[in-house]
Parts: C-alpha cells; sequence; structure tokens
C-alpha cells in the first residue's frame, strides 16, 4: 500500500477517532445537560407541589376556621335571650380546639367582648380602639360576608395574628359579628408538615412587601420580620425576590449562598392576597462532573419519586386527620359524642328537601338544674352519656339526632303520625327509667317533649319554621309536672300566628300610640274617697281592644320590649299628671307598673327621674308598683335601685303580695311605702272569717302600719269585702266593686271634674 494511501487512511482514522470522540464528548455533554435540565426540571416541579400543597393546607385551615366560627355563630342565634359575656364563655372549649386565641363579639354600634384565652374572664371592647384589620374584617361580616384579614402585629398579645369575622344572625337579620384570631404560628406549624428537599430548606407566607407572615424558620422578633431588611441576602437576591413576587405565576430562580445552590419556588397565594409561599432548598447531590450527574440521575429520580408519593401520602393523611379533628370540633358533642346543633341543623336541610316523613323531637330532663346541684356534676354527666347510648339504640336507619343544650336532645324521626312518635317515645322512656332506677332508685327521672312534623310548615324556610314549632310545643309541655309530649297543632299555630303578628306590629304600635292609658281608682277605705289609680296598658284599634294584656305583656317581658313599653307608661302618666294640673283639677298619686328587667337597664332611675322632670312632675306623686317575686330574685339590685329611686321622691309598692316568697326581712330591708295584696287574701279571708286566714291578713295589715307603709287590697269585689277590710282598718280598696279600669277621660269625668263627682 503507497505512503499516500497509508496515510489518507490515517487521516481518515484521526478524523473519525476525533469525530467520534467530539460525537461522545457531545452525547455525553448533551445527555449531561438534559439530565441536568431534568433535574432541575424535577426539583422545580416538586417544589411547586409542595408549594401548592401548603397553599392548598394554608387554604383548608382558613376555610375551616371560618366553618367553626360559622357554628359558633349559630350558637349564638339560637341564645340570643343570654348575655355576650356568657355565650363567649360557652364557646371557650370549642376556640381551644380550634386553635384560636381570641374570640370578640361585636354589636353595629361597635361595643362588644373579647375572650382571650392567656387571661381570664370577657373583658368589654369597642372596635375603633382595635387594630384596623380587625375593623376591616368585621365590616365585612356587616355586610352579610364571612371574610379573614391581612395577617397583622397585635400588640396586646405580642403575637402576629390572622382574624377571621362572620355575622351574627338573629330572625334573618345581621345581630352582630362574631371574630376569632389565629396566631400564624399555627400556619408555620402547617408548613413544618411537609419536609423540604434538604434539612437546610425552609418555606414561608411572604406578603409582597417582604413581610414574613409564618415561616419554618424560627425569627426572634415581636413584629414582622422583613425578607428586604435582610443583612444576609445580597440586592441582586432581594431583586429576583422582588421580580417573583410582582409575576402572577408562579416562578423559580437560583442563586448561590454561601457555597450552596439555592433554588426557590414563589408561588401567588390566591386565598391571601399580596402574599405567596416561598420555598428555598438546597442540594448537595448535584455535582459540577457531568460522569456524576448521569451516574446519579436515575437514582435521584427513583428516590425523587419514592419521597414525593411518600410526602403526598403523609400530607393527605395528615389532612384527613386535621379535617376529621377539626369535623370533630365542629358538629359532636364533647361529653356524649353525639352530633351537635350545627350538624343536626345540616343533616335536618338534607332530610327535608327529600320526600320523606320528617318529626322534629326536642326532649329535656325535667328539673335537670336541681338533679345536677343535687347530685353533682360528675352525675349529670353519666346520665347524659347513658341518654346519648339509649338514642342511638332507639334511632332507626335514616334518623339522627343531637345533643343540643344541657339537657336537651333534638330528634328527626322518620314518623308522619303522633301516635307512632308516642309510641316511639314511650318506649324510650320505659328504658330512661329502668336506666334511672339503677343510679338513683328513689328519684324518679321525668321529661317534656315538644314535637312537630314537617308537613305543618308551609313557608318558604321550612327548616327554621319546624324547629319554631317545635320549640313552641316544648313550651306547652314544659308547664307540666311529670314526663310530658306536646305536639304542635292549630291552637299552637294560632297562638304563634298571634304571637308573631304582635311582635311585627309592637314598634308600630308604640310609634302610632296604640298603646292607651287605662286608671283604675283606689278607693280610701276610711271615707270612700278617691286615693288614687292604678295606670294599666290597653292595645287599641279604632278604639277596640284588639289583644288583652295577659296575651301581649308576657310576650314583651320575654322579648325585652317591655322596656320601652313601660318607659312610655310612665311618661303617658307624667303627661296626663301634667294636663289636669293644667286645668286646675286635683293632683291624683298613680301607680305604674314596673317590670324585671327596667331594673337590669343602665340609668334606670336617672331616666325616670328626667321623664318626671320634663313634665314638671312631683316624682311623689308617681308610685311604682314592682313583683313580689321579682324583688325575691335580686335583693341587693332592686335595693339598689329602691334606694336611688326614694332619694328622687318616687314611691314604691310591692305588688301581689302573698303569692310569692318574700320574708319580713327582705320586706324590711326594701323600704317599701306600699303593699298590694293579692286578691287571693281577700278570698281565703272572706271564706274563713274567723279562721287562720283572716288573722293573717289583719296581721299583716297590721304590721305594714307600724312599718309605715300604706296597704291596698286587690279584687274588692262586694260590699261585704269592703266592709271586712274597713273592720281590719286597710287603707285602700281596688277592684271592680268600685270601678273597671276605664279611658283616662271617663276617669276624669267620673272622679275629678266638679259636675261629675265620684
Amino acid at each position: 500500500m503507497g505512503e499516500k494511501k497509508v496515510r489518507t487512511r490515517l487521516y481518515k482514522l484521526i478524523a473519525a477517532i476525533l469525530l467520534t470522540c467530539v460525537s461522545i464528548y457531545g452525547v455525553l455533554r448533551y445527555v449531561s445537560l438534559s439530565v441536568a435540565d431534568l433535574y432541575l426540571t424535577s426539583i422545580y416541579d416538586r417544589m411547586e407541589e409542595q408549594a401548592i400543597q401548603y397553599a392548598n393546607s394554608f387554604h383548608f385551615k382558613l376555610q375551616a376556621d371560618l366553618q367553626t366560627l360559622r357554628a359558633m355563630a349559630g350558637m349564638l342565634q339560637d341564645h340570643q335571650d343570654q348575655e355576650p359575656q356568657e355565650l363567649l364563655l360557652s364557646l371557650q372549649g370549642a376556640c381551644n380546639a380550634s386553635q384560636f386565641i381570641r374570640l370578640g363579639y361585636f354589636e353595629e354600634d361597635g361595643s362588644g367582648f373579647r375572650l382571650t384565652f392567656r387571661e381570664e374572664g370577657v373583658v368589654p371592647v369597642a372596635l375603633d380602639q382595635l387594630p384596623t384589620e380587625l375593623q376591616d374584617v368585621a365590616a365585612k361580616a356587616w355586610a352579610g360576608s364571612s371574610a379573614y384579614s391581612q395577617a397583622f402585629y397585635d400588640s396586646h398579645l405580642d403575637a402576629k395574628v390572622l382574624a377571621s369575622a362572620t355575622p351574627v344572625y338573629s330572625h334573618e337579620q345581621i345581630c352582630g359579628v362574631l371574630v376569632s384570631a389565629v396566631e400564624t404560628d399555627v400556619y408555620a406549624q402547617i408548613l413544618s408538615s411537609i419536609k423540604a428537599v434538604s434539612p437546610l430548606g425552609t418555606a414561608a407566607i411572604i406578603y409582597n412587601s417582604g413581610n414574613v407572615v409564618a415561616s419554618t424558620r424560627v425569627y426572634s422578633l415581636s413584629g414582622f420580620y422583613n425578607l428586604f431588611d435582610s443583612t444576609y441576602l445580597s440586592d441582586e437576591i432581594k431583586a429576583q425576590y422582588g421580580a417573583c413576587f410582582a409575576d402572577p405565576e408562579v416562578s423559580f430562580f437560583q442563586f448561590v449562598y454561601q457555597g450552596d445552590t439555592c433554588y426557590n419556588c414563589v408561588l401567588p397565594l390566591d386565598t391571601l392576597p399580596g402574599a405567596s409561599i416561598v420555598i428555598t432548598d438546597t442540594d448537595h447531590g448535584i455535582s459540577n462532573a457531568v460522569s456524576e450527574v448521569v451516574r446519579m440521575a436515575y437514582t435521584m429520580v427513583a428516590l425523587f419519586a419514592l419521597a414525593s408519593v411518600a410526602v403526598i401520602l403523609a400530607a393527605l393523611w395528615m389532612l384527613r386527620r386535621y379535617r376529621a379533628d377539626l369535623s370533630q370540633v365542629a358538629y359532636f358533642d364533647r361529653l356524649t359524642g353525639a352530633y351537635n346543633k350545627a350538624k343536626f341543623l345540616l343533616l335536618l336541610e338534607e332530610k327535608l328537601d327529600q320526600p320523606w316523613p320528617c318529626a322534629v323531637v326536642s326532649i329535656n330532663i325535667r328539673k335537670f338544674k336541681y338533679r345536677n346541684e343535687l347530685f353533682g356534676s360528675a352525675d349529670s354527666d353519666l346520665l347524659l352519656k347513658e341518654i346519648s347510648d339509649l338514642l342511638r339504640q332507639h334511632i332507626r336507619p335514616g334518623e339522627f339526632f343531637c345533643r343540643d343544650t344541657a339537657d336537651r336532645f333534638l330528634l328527626c324521626l322518620k314518623e308522619a303520625e303522633e301516635s307512632a312518635v308516642k309510641v316511639r317515645l314511650h318506649a324510650l322512656f320505659v328504658h330512661t327509667d329502668q336506666m334511672a332506677g339503677t343510679m338513683h332508685p328513689n328519684y324518679p327521672l321525668y321529661f317534656y317533649c315538644g314535637c312537630a312534623f314537617r308537613a305543618d310548615c308551609a313557608g318558604e324556610d321550612p327548616q327554621q319554621e319546624l324547629m319554631s314549632h317545635v320549640m313552641m310545643a316544648l313550651g306547652i309541655a314544659k308547664q307540666g309536672h311529670q314526663t310530658t309530649i306536646s305536639f304542635y297543632n292549630a291552637q299552637l299555630h294560632k297562638q304563634e300566628t298571634m304571637q308573631n303578628y304582635m311582635e311585627n306590629h309592637m314598634e308600630q304600635a308604640l310609634h302610632e300610640g296604640a298603646f292607651h292609658l287605662f286608671l283604675q281608682p283606689k278607693i280610701r277605705l276610711e271615707d270612700g274617697a278617691l286615693g288614687g289609680a292604678e295606670a294599666l296598658v290597653r292595645w287599641m284599634y279604632n278604639g277596640v281592644a284588639i289583644f288583652s294584656p295577659d296575651q301581649f305583656i308576657p310576650l314583651f317581658e320575654h322579648n325585652g320590649f317591655c322596656v320601652k313599653l313601660d318607659y312610655y307608661m310612665v311618661e303617658q302618666v307624667c303627661r296626663q299628671i301634667r294636663a289636669w294640673l293644667d286645668q286646675g283639677l286635683p293632683l291624683v298619686p298613680i301607680s305604674v307598673n314596673q317590670t324585671r328587667l327596667l331594673f337590669h337597664q343602665k340609668n334606670y332611675p336617672q331616666r325616670l327621674r328626667d321623664i318626671a322632670a320634663a313634665y314638671q312632675i312631683p316624682p311623689s306623686c308617681i308610685t311604682l308598683e314592682i313583683l313580689e317575686g321579682m324583688a325575691m330574685e335580686d335583693v341587693e339590685l332592686v335595693q339598689h335601685c329602691v334606694e336611688e329611686l326614694h332619694s328622687y321622691g318616687f314611691r314604691i309598692s310591692m305588688d301581689d303580695f302573698g303569692t310569692g316568697y318574700s320574708s319580713l326581712n327582705t320586706l324590711g330591708s326594701l323600704r317599701i311605702d306600699e303593699l298590694k295584696l293579692d286578691r287571693s287574701f281577700m278570698v281565703q279571708a272572706k271564706q274563713d272569717q274567723k279562721g287562720n286566714h283572716r288573722k293573717i291578713l289583719e296581721s299583716i295589715i297590721q304590721l305594714s302600719k307600724k312599718m309605715n307603709m300604706t296597704t291596698v287590697a286587690e279584687g274588692v269585689e262586694s260590699a261585704d269585702s269592703e266592709q271586712m277590710l274597713q273592720a281590719l282598718s286597710c287603707d285602700f280598696g281596688q277592684g271592680y266593686y268600685y270601678s273597671k279600669p276605664i279611658p283616662v277621660l271617663e276617669f276624669q269625668q267620673r272622679y275629678l271634674e266638679p259636675s261629675h263627682p265620684a
């Protein structure tokens, strides 16, 4: 072979070798870069997955807190007759389980109360004194939306917090807002629940301003740690963070810090506008040597896949457990393990959407409070657990029950007939009797039950209507003495309709002057002259009484409207006395009834003084009548008000004396000016003129004189009754024998005007 040919082949071989080397190098380089890019992509993909998990966990926590807060608001809605302080304290257990560190309730005027679980008791607080973030989220709740705030630093708690708020409804109207606060450290715990790529990895929730809301890294600061104030990061790195915060999509970047490559993922949070999930991690397994990358690539991919699956499974398990814990707090009674009312109402709503028969039953233990005081709370708790267990045995498929309040259970039964419900309840009570006999053989267990059927509800909100029917039937059953079952029927419907009408029109009636002043004279028994009058209210329309006092007075005492009505009646009396004086007619002392709620009103005595002063009426011509039972309920409160009323010149009368349990000590300490004897004294003394009843009446009258109290006998209906009272030296008589309650004009003509002598 010639030299030229050999040289040509040699050149070709060298070229082939070089080409092969270049090709091998190119392939290796390509593989190296591809694997490196793939590996980098896998890292970023994993970081993005982690960021999404963090975001989902964060979103789930926020929604869970709002759901818990709504459940608490539902509890407040069902107990509007209780004081806000008591309701907040009753929610403390649920708050602890929900990781709330503070709970507050605010009314429309901005006043309210808050309960902080690092301190003791409920304290009053004004909304405008609280941080702006709390005021903003409360405003959203007043607008009808549940919402949560931006994270902020609470100097009182010395903690970073995130607040939530939800409206509290009463009769479909917002009556207040419930606000809770959770430390942002709770969200740091959520971030810490998922491990990063390496031990040096961190995760944080950071606002675009750089303030760190929560992080797996601990910062020993009272307020917010700001990323852009960090002395450890260069301006270039801070600029990269700023660019990522401005990007509405997920973004990635990397930088070298102290010799380690740090990978960063920034994911904007939809649930917390202006904030992002930021994950920073390192990986010491990446080497500059291509061969090392190639050799470890498949192993790392496999490990990464396994780790991802493990992390996802762990996260799903933790989320499932966390959801179960929240469900246990929000929907289950902690003592009995039964559903609570919030869960019951959710199930009832689903039930009412189905074409099945439905009966709701409320079961209450009669005299449960007394039993609790007698045997202790531990025994009462055991009783409630036993009853709950019995209810589980009697509940059929598709039915459910809950423990509503201390001794109240609600049942939803698939029944449409009263007889079927009675049979099932009586069967239940047979077992409760057996159970009670083993606990306390000499102390029987009685219940009162209210029942209502879905078929009796015709309104747009059958759930609310059904529960209203149940409570009305329960109120009737409560009037019994042993185990009583009451069903909502046409009579109760008529009563409910009438009460709804009165509640819907009471404010209008007050504004339009439909509550008229009637007067019943008090006759001085010594000479038969007019000694005064009692003011009574009548609800009139076109000159006709449309409701009797025994129909609307108990309702007004229950819903609190009696406070407005009592002030209105005092003003009507003062206005009438002023009119008589301006006409030159005699000054007539008038008694006005005062309900128990007035004594709990702020500045009650001063307001009565101001009303009398406005009409230039001497308070001494106004006698304020209080019921005997009310004086016994809170002697100190009544005594304080009576003393202040006396200081202004008002006279005090104890009405219906003899129907309650007043003691002579109580009677003496209250400095009563007038004692009104209940008509039962009159009836008993008249029937037993030579027996003990007459002697008791005579002794009370004589004792009253010694205590400088005038006596008024109610229910005088005959001349014989008048003669007996005169013989016993009673001061005044009042009753139909003299006159029924009459309009003011008729009273004036009959008793005050000279042309119409009494």
